[in-house]
């Protein structure tokens, strides 16, 4: 994660900056791109030891934001497909990160019903 590779630059022409209070509403969907163009990179590494074959962005306000898909290793089928929810939580702010994410509860619950060996992640991403 030190490797430098891992930091989204966004310069604006604002003196005073942006209000910490809705600073999520802007870095999260460049955080949602970071994070599947990371996935996206495991998938053209030649020694992926993850398994993982495909990466797809997930649809505005759906569930999940990136959907990542593996190869079983037990053959009951080919594959087996994870659902993942970035959330960007700021450094800056303290209780950023630290309350459960209620949307995403009410998100997944009837996905759950629907399927109860779903694997759902929250990924939460920090940043300043």
């Amino acid at each position: 994660m030190d490797s430098g590779r891992n930091k989204i630059l966004i310069d604006t022409n604002l003196k005073l900056g942006l209000p910490m209070e809705n600073i999520d509403k802007i870095a999260g969907p460049f955080v949602e791109a970071w994070a599947y163009e990371v996935f996206r990179e495991t998938i053209e590494d030649k020694e992926n030891t993850y398994d993982l074959l495909n990466v797809e962005a997930g649809e505005r306000l759906n569930f999940a934001d990136v959907i990542l898909q593996f190869r079983r290793r037990r053959k009951r089928s080919e594959s087996v497909t994870g659902y993942i929810d970035v959330k960007a939580t700021s450094e800056d702010i303290k209780s950023s990160g630290k309350s459960p994410n209620i949307t995403s509860f009410v998100r997944i619950r009837t996905e759950y019903v629907k399927n109860p060996d779903l694997i759902f992640i929250i990924l939460s991403i920090k940043h300043s």
